[in-house]
């Protein structure tokens, strides 16, 4: 099992060499001395129309990044069984902006890069982008964050603290 980094009401694997802030509820992250921007932004699902369509997903991410223009390229969807997830990326002046999005059942994670487009075609941004996708695409609410008080969250809390416990035993 990965070990996930609780930030800003996520649980994010793969995070190594990232150091993240929060402000007004978005997720803002760079990587050791890349200049490229990630931001992460959540959607509770009782703001989203419903059933989510990869279609919301995209004008929510299009939002995020500052995209004014909602049509992607590359854009790749798929479904899951908690609803759709994908990718895309959009050119924003100079810039490329890069997306995941993926629903939860507490709701939908937008996850953006931004970088200069330049940049965007060196072997390390292609690396960052592949490390990313499987940051945000496996992104989980941390439902102990969020409130949750049903009885799978109380469950599901009980043994992330034992795992706590246990890593902190394996450090001693």
């Amino acid at each position: 099992m990965f070990t996930r980094t609780p930030v800003g009401g996520l649980l994010l694997e793969d995070v190594q060499g990232w150091t993240f802030a929060v402000q007004d509820g978005v997720i803002t992250g760079k990587f050791g001395t890349d200049a490229g921007i990630l931001r992460i932004a959540t959607f509770p699902s009782n703001e989203m129309p419903q059933p989510v369509t990869h279609s919301d997903c995209l004008l929510r991410a299009a939002a995020v990044a500052g995209a004014t223009d909602p049509q992607p390229s590359d854009w790749k969807r798929s479904p899951s069984i908690t609803g759709p997830y994908g990718s895309a990326h959009f050119d924003r002046g100079a810039d490329r902006v890069y997306l995941w999005y993926c629903c939860r059942a507490p709701g939908v994670i937008i996850g953006t890069y931004a970088c200069a487009a330049d940049h965007s075609r060196t072997l390390v941004s292609r690396s960052l982008r592949t490390q990313l996708h499987c940051m945000i695409t496996t992104a989980v609410f941390d439902r102990r964050v969020w409130g949750g008080e049903d009885e799978l969250t109380k469950m599901l809390t009980a043994l992330l603290g034992a795992d706590d416990t246990a890593a902190a035993a394996e450090d001693w």
